[in-house]
């Protein structure tokens, strides 16, 4: 059975994802999704990649994903590992 996603999100592979249109910073964002009950995504497969570039085609510039620095290596906020990497030239950078 899918899951059932609230009004302005949308399901993709049995999760739900949201584009927010406030300008924030990265930390702000992260802290606004858990405020919903959210993490900013975790892009974990080609398909997701392209659900989310579908997702936010329309958006401002700039949009912020779920990985992170953390003690010298990447990791999502759900603490799991980069097993899934589609970095443009010169990427990560920060």
């Amino acid at each position: 059975t899918a899951i059932q996603c609230q009004s302005g999100w949308r399901e993709h592979n049995n999760h739900c994802y949201k584009l927010m249109r406030d300008k924030a910073s990265w930390y702000l964002a992260d802290s606004m999704c858990k405020t919903q009950g959210a993490i900013l995504a975790t892009i974990t497969s080609s398909a997701e990649n392209n659900f989310i570039k579908g997702v936010i085609s329309n958006a401002r510039k700039g949009v912020w994903i779920g990985l992170h620095k953390n003690g010298g290596s990447w990791k999502w906020v759900d603490g799991s590992g980069v097993s899934y990497k589609n970095w443009d030239q010169g990427e990560p950078n920060n």
